[in-house]
């Protein structure tokens, strides 16, 4: 099965083109706009806080439950080394899990 027929549950509506950029110094707590985002190299991956990869580029999923941005949500990466997940609750983002 494909990466992206096991996450069309998650994804929902989300499109995996028109990605965002991910800024160097960025905590990924902070990213929680529903969307796509870019981390384009491993210079810009190895200075970023609270991300489960920082050996190369990579893309940051963020989805809800919700039409909008919650607190209840979910964080997936997707990388050449693997695909991560995690998600939130009242207490705040969990740790990262590697599929």
């Amino acid at each position: 099965m494909q990466a992206t027929q096991c996450l069309r549950p998650v994804l929902g509506g989300i499109a995996l083109n028109g990605n965002k950029d991910i800024s160097a110094n960025t905590d990924l707590n902070n990213v929680t706009g529903l969307g796509t985002y870019r981390c384009a190299s491993q210079s810009i991956a190895s200075t970023l806080v609270n991300t489960p990869y920082s050996g190369g580029g990579f893309v940051l999923i963020v989805s809800s439950a919700y039409s909008v941005a919650s607190s209840f949500g979910v964080q997936i990466t997707l990388s050449h080394a693997g695909i991560w997940f995690r998600t939130s609750g009242v207490a705040g983002w969990s740790d990262w899990h590697k599929l």
